[in-house]
C-alpha cells in the first residue's frame, strides 16, 4: 500500500507568510495601526485574516477595516497613562479649558 498523497492548502500558506510579513511590520514599527493601500493587496479578505493572525501572535486583539483606498489592522492595545493625557489634554484645548498646571 502507498501512502496517500498530502494535500498542501496553499492559501493557508500564503495567509501565514502574509502574517508573518504583517507582524514584523507591527513589531518593527511598534505602531498600533498598520495601513495598506488597496491597490496593492492581492486578496483583502485574505490580508485582514493574516492581520488578525499576526496581532493574535502578538497577543492582541484586533480590528481591521478598509476605508477609501486604504486597508487596516488596529491592534486593541491598552491606552498608556501619557495617551490619557495627552486625550485629555486635546479635549480640554478643543473645551477652551485651562489646566491646572
Amino acid at each position: 500500500m502507498s501512502a496517500a498523497p498530502r494535500v498542501v492548502d496553499l492559501k493557508r500558506g500564503r495567509t501565514r507568510r502574509l502574517s508573518s510579513e504583517i507582524e514584523r511590520e507591527l513589531r518593527q514599527t511598534g505602531v498600533r495601526t498598520l495601513v495598506a493601500a488597496v491597490d496593492g493587496v492581492e486578496d483583502l479578505g485574505r490580508w485582514r485574516r493574516a492581520a488578525v493572525m499576526a496581532a493574535h501572535r502578538m497577543g492582541h486583539r484586533a480590528r481591521t477595516y478598509v476605508w477609501g483606498r486604504e486597508v487596516a489592522v488596529e491592534l486593541d492595545l491598552p491606552v498608556t497613562e501619557a495617551e490619557d493625557r495627552r486625550a485629555a489634554q486635546l479635549v480640554a484645548n478643543l473645551l477652551g479649558i485651562r489646566s491646572r498646571g
